[in-house]
């Protein structure tokens, strides 16, 4: 079973926001990261990957801070469909959710 490669996957997004920075504080845990702004440590949007199971399920969840996610969530979806990972993933952002 294939898995996704979390540090291409933030450096995708970080393109898409045009944001500075891929961050990942400790006491949020290792499946929380983090995209901010340059010169800053404010926050643009957060990632978050939840193992749902081994196998088949894994939801990856998309919010912004100071704006919704949504914009990104069909590029999103196109990039993650060409990964094949052969495991169904679930993109949620505020107001969309896709089983992929």
């Amino acid at each position: 079973m294939k898995t996704i490669n979390r540090k291409n996957f933030l450096e995708f997004l970080k393109k898409e926001t045009s944001t500075k920075k891929i961050a990942q504080e400790k006491f949020c845990g290792k499946n929380i990261y983090f995209l901010t702004a340059e010169n800053t440590r404010d926050i643009e949007f957060q990632i978050e990957f939840i193992p749902q199971s081994k196998r088949y399920l894994y939801t990856i969840l998309l919010r912004g801070i100071h704006k919704e996610a949504d914009f990104l969530h069909t590029k999103t979806v196109e990039y993650l469909r060409s990964l094949k990972l052969g495991r169904n993933l679930l993109l949620d952002t505020e107001y969309k959710q896709t089983l992929i």
